[in-house]
């Protein structure tokens, strides 16, 4: 028995690059290099590339487009359960520039150089990207990363009693 297979066409979107900058941080430190955040900016970077296959599920040919926008969403989700949706509309390339405020800023841990702080090794967080598209009649993850984040503030200043560069991190 051969088995028939249809022509279909599918958006597909890739994420290149997703980045989080910590925008500001504001924390009150008790003495003991443990700060407690109250209030936490981050800024989301990523390029998000559409890509449309035509084809079986077996065979697939991918070509960019440019005939028709369309939507999908963006979830950024952090490992303490925070996650964020940012809409888009998109023809064949899209660069999304987000500011986030975390609604729970005391769930932050810093990162603190090595020998610095209140843990041996520098904490990341994990954020995961998921981008879904829009396809015809459902939703489908088009694609899915996981990327490590340490989230702290450094300032660098001239300092001319001790005539030199002074870096000052988280605060």
């Amino acid at each position: 028995a051969t088995t028939a297979t249809t022509a279909t066409e599918r958006q597909w979107w890739i994420l290149s690059d997703p980045t989080i900058l910590t925008k500001s941080i504001t924390c009150d430190d008790d003495g003991d290099n443990a700060s407690k955040c109250s209030r936490v900016l981050l800024s989301i970077l990523v390029r998000i590339d559409r890509v449309d296959s035509y084809g079986s599920d077996n065979e697939c040919e991918w070509q960019t487009t440019r005939q028709q926008k369309h939507t999908g969403n963006l979830t950024i989700e952090s490992d303490w359960g925070e996650r964020w949706v940012l809409s888009f509309h998109n023809n064949t390339t899209t660069d999304i520039e987000a500011e986030v405020e975390v609604k729970q800023p005391q769930q932050i841990q810093l990162w603190w150089p090595h020998g610095i702080g209140m843990t041996p090794v520098a904490h990341l967080h994990s954020f995961t990207f998921t981008l879904m598209t829009d396809d015809l009649s459902s939703s489908l993850v088009s694609d899915q990363v996981t990327i490590p984040v340490g989230i702290r503030t450094v300032e660098t200043f001239l300092d001319k009693k001790l005539q030199g560069q002074i870096f000052r991190v988280n605060g």
